[in-house]
């Protein structure tokens, strides 16, 4: 789950960049059993990663669903490294929030990268391995930032999803 979720966040900060040889590398490190989680994901759609300690396997949260924030640790770091094709890499580091990945990285682009985001992650896990996953990643332009109302409005229509997972697996989102 925590693999999925940072893929696919790679792949969505990935999508904006220009050059078609650009990459973005994201280093999760927690201290829970997990470890940490490494993804390089390109613009060109590839992506790759791996968990440090891919054996840990905990019980689910009371609600069913995994517990993807203590497997990660909420006490770490999130590196982040934008390699746009040419000179020099562009490389931040944030401290985790929760370890739930979409919070980690949400919390990244508005400290670093200082980009009003959202960024909702969804995998479905079952015993054959991942079914679905995806996301999305919502960022305000500059001069829209400013208008506060918007901002408010985007806030509060995020904030009333329940979770991304079920919109991928009832086909709602493609």
């Amino acid at each position: 789950m925590a693999l999925g979720r940072t893929m696919t966040a790679g792949l969505l900060l990935a999508s904006s960049m220009k050059r078609p040889e650009s990459r973005v590398n994201i280093n999760i490190k927690g201290n829970g059993p997990l470890g940490g989680v490494l993804v390089d994901a390109g613009l060109d759609g590839t992506v790759r990663g791996y968990v440090y300690h891919p054996e840990v396997e905990l019980p689910p949260k009371e609600n069913g669903k995994l517990d993807v924030g203590c497997a990660v640790g909420s006490d770490g770091y999130v590196y982040v490294v934008r390699d746009v094709g040419y000179g020099y890499p562009y490389s931040s580091t944030v401290e985790l929030v929760s370890g739930e990945i979409g919070d980690d990285l949400t919390h990244y682009l508005v400290t670093s990268e200082q980009t009003p985001s959202a960024l909702v992650l969804g995998v479905f896990v079952d015993h054959q391995g991942v079914q679905a996953a995806g996301g999305l990643l919502l960022q305000v332009l500059p001069k829209a930032a400013t208008d506060e109302e918007l901002v408010a409005t985007l806030e509060s229509r995020i904030a009333t999803l329940s979770g991304f997972t079920p919109l991928l697996r009832s086909g709602l989102i493609a």
